[in-house]
């Protein structure tokens, strides 16, 4: 059991022989790169492109840091992700990613997070405009859409009859 688990660790975890340094912008979506974000928002989940096999990402603040591993779709952890930006509030992270492309890993270049000291609100309220050649014959109706900015996976609809 434990020979298994050193052969997965190792494999998750590149030495730094294996790397290439790559000096391309990350390829990820949505371009979460550089920016501010307030310390209670949902994990800024993203997506690996131009054929990752595997991906690596350190994330490392004043306070503390993590790693995370996967495939090329990146889901972070909620409880890990709320717990380290409460930690890091008003700090700078940095966040590296290291990428298995055709049997080689690449590490792209370094980019931050400014984690605000202020909170997101706590809802976001839009409403949702089908596109023009779909409109022209339904109904009136009109989809109002609140979503949880701190919790990811809380959405609710409301439909708002405009006649």
């Amino acid at each position: 059991m434990l020979v298994v688990l050193l052969i997965i660790l190792a494999g998750c975890s590149p030495t730094q022989r294996d790397v290439k340094e790559i000096n391309l912008p990350v390829p990820i979506y949505p371009d979460y790169t550089n920016i501010t974000i307030p310390y209670n928002i949902a994990p800024l989940n993203f997506v690996m492109r131009e054929g990752v096999q595997r991906v690596c990402v350190q994330v490392e603040g004043e306070h503390s840091s993590f790693e995370k591993t996967a495939l090329h779709v990146v889901r972070f952890s909620y409880r890990q992700w709320k717990r380290f930006m409460e930690q890091e509030r008003g700090n700078t992270v940095k966040v590296r990613i290291t990428a298995l492309i055709d049997e080689q890993w690449f590490r792209f270049p370094a980019f931050t997070w400014q984690v605000a000291d202020e909170a997101v609100d706590p809802y976001l309220s839009y409403r949702l405009i089908e596109p023009s050649y779909k409109v022209w014959n339904s109904s009136c109706e009109s989809a109002m859409w609140r979503t949880s900015m701190s919790v990811y996976w809380s959405i609710t609809k409301t439909w708002v009859g405009l006649a």
